[in-house]
């Protein structure tokens, strides 16, 4: 099945490691984003990044490459549960290249069982989050 919802960064929190280079910095990040339509709820992220241009003044100029994990709390179609997903993907001219993968075995309540790929984009002025899953029963 496929769920669409609209994505929206809430916050974002990053801070460079000690003892990198500026030029490539490695950074670790903090974020919530909230989604409401087919799926609704919040996503708590943890990131790092590894800045392969970077642009002090601008970070949005910048380019990176980035890993990470959301974990899930809302509904998803109806079904109400929790579950992890891990990211990967690359930041550049100012978007988000990435997938999503829903970690085994993380499912909880309604989503118990649920496996599947995402990713998230710009549609628009929109950011746009898109799972395609199933639930094992």
């Amino acid at each position: 099945m496929l769920a669409k919802s609209t994505f929206e960064l809430v916050s974002w929190e990053e801070e460079l490691l000690a003892d990198i280079p500026t030029e490539q910095p490695v950074a670790k990040a903090s974020a919530w984003y909230k989604a409401l339509q087919e799926i609704t709820g919040s996503f708590k992220a943890d990131y790092l990044l590894h800045y392969s241009q970077y642009n002090q003044e601008n970070p949005h100029l910048s380019e990176a490459t980035y890993l990470g994990y959301l974990f899930f709390e809302g509904v998803l179609k109806g079904r109400k549960g929790t579950f992890v997903l891990e990211e990967r993907g690359t930041f550049e001219k100012g978007l988000p290249h990435n997938e999503l993968v829903i970690k085994e075995n993380t499912g909880t309540e309604e989503l118990s069982g649920i496996q599947g790929t995402g990713k998230y984009f710009l549609d628009g002025a929109n950011l746009v989050i898109e799972i395609d899953y199933g639930i094992e029963k």
